[in-house]
């Protein structure tokens, strides 16, 4: 906290909330970081009010709106911290400009607003200081004023937006009748948050793999990647298109017909018009979905940023009925609706394209300017006009779609791809389409693509290959005909990072002085590559840092700073939030925490929920003792709430005896699944030892590699094939734990396996209270565990039995059950330690 408040500039009173940022969040701010002369992370809302407007009052309205949503008095920080973190102050000035310019003449004609606003746009927002919005109020005659509300993308959305200006809206009314203020209570952002990290991906995975199966390539014409051109840096133009209000209507009516929405008919004429172009019969858009969908009370009225950009394979059948293919394209959607909270560097991961190229470089955007419910807040109070409030996006070519009486079309297009007479002749084409579809709803999708001519595949590849043939026209002596300092690394870091890098940005050779921008890097990429590098060096950097070491050689100097080959980070925070006590989780032999997120799903959102995750020490006692001292660095004192998994128990319960001697309460120790590995051989006899020394073997090698591909198979091949080896041999454990290859496998592994090796004939410790023990009934060692853990607990042992493998226990539907018993033990034992007190 104190490190907080000293970047944060405010005392810890004023703070009231601490929490992460979203990956999307994470995204928007870390392309605005990397480019900061491109505006589209920045949002401008503009208008025209005309009336007696109180200015005094119209301020005071928002002073109350901004008071009403933490996510508005929100800052954001990073550098000192492992997460990017928003924190949410208690209270805020909001920045707030008034200007008179009455006595000047046709200045709204005389371009000084658009000067303005331009001048509003470049201003950059300091992201440790909140509020990250600002206003600013124009006099333009007696009752005519210009207004202006900029904020930062990180924070809201367009929907979001709406819905402040409505209550800002309804308050003015309100205080300028001198009535009371009557607004709905509205979630915290954070309550999103939450649920946001709560969320298990396995569901989400399987149904983006198949929506997205086949629908990408690395070659996809017209439209492919531009790997030496970073999305991040480019500079955008505008052509436009109208619809008359007849034709607006026609569409309408049609997709009512379809059974589809407005939206639905839309983007799937702009995907056909796509793939026609590309001389393709598939192609992938990106939809801007609203993020309003999640099972999660009252995120309708919640403020922040929920919108996500995601994938939208359009699948071209010439044969088929264009009805029956626009009502197959609206359940892709709401396929894809139900999951519209996966952030895109996931579905990336997923969908099976190589390097860094880009899911689609098209987007298709509903903008609907809510001015008619705004001004039936205000009725006859003031008069809106003029309102504006600009699209962000980042890539090549986005199509944003204004409803109305008539229908809008806006296309932003980069300059560094599409030449503008291209792009109107591509709008035309698109009107053209709908005419022919109107006139002819009946026909099949070929012979619709069919009338719109077959040199359509000349406008948008042509334009897209001739830029990119002059981006790449450099004279041959500005590029070295040798690269040197190949990446082939002077280190292990340096070398694994090479290997990463290639992955992500199928960019080869590399050098190890290569900037991760200049070859193709942007900001979903850095991302996904710092997701890779906590997953592999088990540390956490923030995606900012790759701003600080955008190189190979100084990234791994950064990771060599943390100590990357001697420890990882220990704490980590499962669920950070929660009125509750703390349960501590500790990691299994395998060493990581990940499986306890599915705890949190029945634990509720109040249960603060941490995991200590294995780091480099093969003695039990010292890494116990290690552990406890990053426990108290989050919670000084007692009681402890205390839980392993596996052998994770063991640790728990050597943790518990070291707070005890030291004077501390642990009320609560949970072991799950724990093995007998306390006694003594004599006290199970040689049988014990054997089933206990196969059954570790066998998880180890379950978990390696199965649970644990991603995070240790990848570097730990050798010592994989080793424990198979000495596994299909029936090698005991000792020689398992005895001949593991240091240099080739993960020492945090190795060096639990000793430690339990080591600790099971060490110690027997007696633990002054109840145990709470889940057994699964289908492992040798079960019938074992019973006796074991209760001689070794004062008032015994309450053990749960479920007939299941040791691997299922924190599975469905097992984990149910379990999670239902935790709650109720974790109340039962809360309620007796508050009665001691």
């Amino acid at each position: 906290m104190s490190a907080i408040t000293n970047k944060t500039k405010t005392s810890e009173k004023n703070i009231e909330a601490i929490y992460p940022l979203t990956p999307t969040q994470q995204l928007v701010l870390l392309h605005s970081l990397y480019n900061r002369s491109d505006d589209s992370a920045f949002i401008q809302v503009s208008f025209t009010l005309e009336g007696e407007l109180n200015c005094e009052l119209f301020k005071k309205s928002w002073d109350y709106v901004v008071a009403r949503h933490p996510v508005l008095r929100s800052s954001i920080h990073w550098g000192e911290f492992d997460k990017v973190l928003q924190v949410v102050h208690k209270r805020v000035a909001v920045p707030w400009e008034m200007s008179e310019w009455e006595n000047e003449s046709n200045v709204e004609t005389s371009g000084r607003i658009p000067e303005v606003l331009q001048q509003d746009r470049i201003t950059e927002f300091e992201f440790s200081d909140a509020p990250l919005i600002r206003l600013a109020l124009i006099r333009t005659n007696k009752v005519r004023y210009h207004f202006t509300w900029s904020c930062h993308h990180t924070l809201l959305d367009g929907w979001s937006g709406a819905l402040v200006l409505k209550e800002v809206f309804a308050c003015y009314v309100a205080l300028r009748h001198g009535k009371k203020m009557h607004l709905d209570s509205v979630r915290p952002y954070k309550d999103y948050v939450i649920w946001l990290e709560q969320q298990e991906k396995g569901e989400a995975e399987k149904i983006w793999k198949r929506i997205l199966n086949g629908n990408f390539s690395n070659d996809r014409k017209g439209y492919r990647s531009h790997t030496q051109t970073s999305m991040d840096s480019q500079e955008f133009n505008d052509a436009y298109m109208k619809l008359s209000s007849a034709k607006a209507k026609a569409i309408e009516s049609l997709a009512r017909r379809f059974k589809v929405t407005l939206s639905t008919m839309i983007t799937g004429a702009w995907g056909l018009l796509l793939a026609r172009i590309n001389r393709s019969d598939k192609t992938v858009l990106g939809v801007t979905l609203s993020g309003r969908s999640v099972p999660l009370d009252g995120i309708e009225g919640m403020i922040g940023l929920f919108a996500n950009t995601l994938p939208l394979p359009i699948d071209i059948d010439s044969t088929r009925n264009i009805a029956d293919w626009y009502y197959r394209l609206n359940n892709i959607q709401r396929d894809i609706q139900k999951h519209e909270y996966i952030p895109v560097t996931d579905i990336h991961e997923w969908s099976g394209i190589q390097g860094s190229s880009r899911l689609f470089d098209s987007i298709v955007v509903f903008q609907n300017y809510p001015i008619d419910d705004f001004q039936e807040i205000l009725k006859n109070e003031l008069l809106i006009s003029n309102y504006a409030s600009d699209v962000t996006s980042i890539y090549p070519i986005s199509l944003v779609v204004i409803p109305g009486a008539e229908l809008c079309f806006r296309c932003r297009f980069s300059s560094c791809f599409y030449k503008v007479d291209i792009v109107n002749q591509t709008l035309t084409l698109l009107k053209t389409l709908f005419e022919k579809l109107l006139a002819n709803p009946n026909q099949r999708v070929g012979e619709l693509l069919a009338e719109i001519g077959d040199n359509v595949g000349e406008t948008l590849v042509e334009s897209n290959e001739s830029s990119e043939q002059l981006s790449n026209n450099e004279p041959v002596s500005s590029q070295p005909s040798i690269k040197e300092d190949f990446a082939v690394g002077r280190t292990d870091v340096e070398h694994q990072l090479t290997l990463i890098w290639e992955d992500i940005l199928d960019y080869r050779p590399l050098a190890v002085n290569d900037n991760f921008f200049d070859i193709g890097g942007d900001s979903m990429s850095a991302i996904r590559m710092f997701t890779r590098i906590e997953a592999e060096f088990s540390t956490r950097l923030l995606p900012t840092t790759i701003f600080e070491a955008p190189t190979i050689r100084q990234l791994a100097a950064k990771l060599s700073t943390r100590g990357v080959a001697l420890q990882r980070m220990a704490l980590v925070p499962i669920q950070p939030n929660g009125k509750k006590p703390i349960l501590f989780c500790i990691h299994a032999l395998w060493g990581a925490v990940f499986h306890y997120r599915n705890l949190v799903k029945y634990l509720g959102i109040d249960q603060p929920l941490y995991g200590l995750q294995a780091v480099g020490y093969d003695c039990l006692e010292d890494m116990s003792s290690y552990y406890i001292e990053q426990v108290r660095s989050l919670q000084p004192n007692g009681p402890y709430y205390l839980l392993g998994n596996c052998n994770g128990g063991l640790i728990a319960f050597e943790m518990a005896h070291q707070l005890i001697t030291a004077g501390e309460k642990v009320p609560f120790l949970c072991l799950i699944d724990t093995p007998p590995t306390m006694f003594r051989a004599r006290n199970f006899g040689n049988r014990g030892i054997e089933i206990l020394d196969d059954q570790i073997a066998r998880l180890i090698y379950h978990y390696l590699n199965k649970d644990m591909i991603n995070t240790v198979a990848r570097k730990s091949t050798q010592y994989v094939r080793k424990i198979s080896t000495l596994i299909n041999r029936e090698t005991r454990y000792d020689k398992v734990a005895g001949d593991i290859d240091e240099e080739n496998s993960d020492p945090n592994i190795a060096g639990v396996m000793k430690a339990v090796h080591r600790y099971r004939y060490l110690r027997r410790h007696r633990y002054p209270g109840k145990l709470l023990c889940f057994s699964a009934e289908r492992t040798d060692h079960s019938q074992y565990s019973s006796l074991n853990w209760r001689k070794l607990a004062c008032d015994g042992a309450d053990i749960r039995r479920l007939p299941c493998e040791h691997t299922e226990i924190l599975r469905e539907p097992n984990l149910r059950y379990v999670c239902a018993q935790l709650i109720q033990m974790l109340h039962n034992t809360r309620e007796k330690t508050e009665d001691r007190r």
